[in-house]
């Protein structure tokens, strides 16, 4: 009698543990292939757009950014040049030379029923000092983000959109001049 209760007792504790193991596959699987990592990898564009600063000239300025990405995981790092600035309708594209050098670091928020969010530290080396910037970006795909930053250069904040390709902007009338 011993010998049959010790039997039915392990032949229920292996069921729970292959049924444990299934079900720990089964969510593997759900996680890499219905919900793949994105692949952020390479060559971006930025364009930020300045709405709240302690120096008024700075208000309604935008800058473009051209940036390289990189992605392991859920850790983002990468650099970024300036390569324009536009002031008003007047743009002015800094050559090679010219171009302010950037620095970032961060992570990606994966959600599996809403919009990733990406979270970075920006670290810019100035023409007069390094400015650090913090930056909150929503994944719309793997070619478009759209976020708000905050930065140390004139306490300024406003919003910023992330593209693949510059003629990909998708309100190009509010970021860029015609």
């Amino acid at each position: 009698m011993k010998i049959k209760y010790l039997r039915e007792i392990s032949i229920e504790v292996f069921g729970s543990i292959i049924s444990a193991i299934l079900i720990s596959l089964s969510f593997f699987l759900i996680s890499d292939f219905l919900f793949e990592p994105p692949n952020l990898n390479g060559k971006w564009f930025i364009v930020t757009q300045t709405d709240e600063s302690s120096l008024k000239r700075y208000i309604g300025m935008k800058l473009v950014y051209e940036i390289m990405l990189f992605q392991e995981k859920d850790n983002i790092y990468g650099t970024a040049e300036k390569i324009s600035e536009i002031v008003g309708n007047k743009k002015n594209d800094y050559d090679h030379v010219e171009r302010v050098k950037v620095d970032f670091k961060g992570t990606i928020n994966r959600k599996y029923f809403s919009k990733d969010v990406l979270y970075l530290h920006w670290k810019e080396q100035g023409r007069r000092r390094e400015t650090s910037s913090y930056f909150e970006i929503k994944r719309f795909d793997n070619n478009h983000m759209f976020g708000f930053f905050n930065s140390t250069a004139a306490e300024s904040n406003g919003k910023s959109e992330w593209v693949r390709d510059i003629k990909q902007l998708k309100d190009i009338s509010i970021l860029l001049p015609e």
